[in-house]
């Protein structure tokens, strides 16, 4: 693995950037930003605290599928790594 490539930090830094930059640019062309603010003013936030933990909940048995089924195949890993991975996944998906 000599000639393996590695992502140096300042190098992930500028992808998040960019990234998120980009994210942005999307928001601001493409969502009415008055609507926007006037659904979030009007949000149960019973209901929406709901959800945010239901999305956790998921995200987490979702990665403990993940590490063991990679344990079954021998494949060692940390269980942050997994909800990393998984993360990604969620959003490129």
């Amino acid at each position: 693995m000599a000639g393996q490539k590695r992502f140096t930090l300042k190098k992930r830094y500028l992808l998040i950037v960019v990234g998120l930059a980009a994210f942005f640019v999307y928001l601001y062309f493409f969502v009415p930003f008055g609507q926007l603010i006037e659904t979030v003013q009007r949000l149960n936030p019973f209901y929406f605290l709901l959800a945010f933990f239901a999305l956790l909940a998921s995200v987490v048995f979702y990665s403990l599928v993940w590490q063991r089924l990679l344990g079954l195949l021998s494949v060692k890993t940390s269980f942050l790594k997994v909800v990393q991975f998984v993360c990604v996944e969620n959003f490129v998906d």
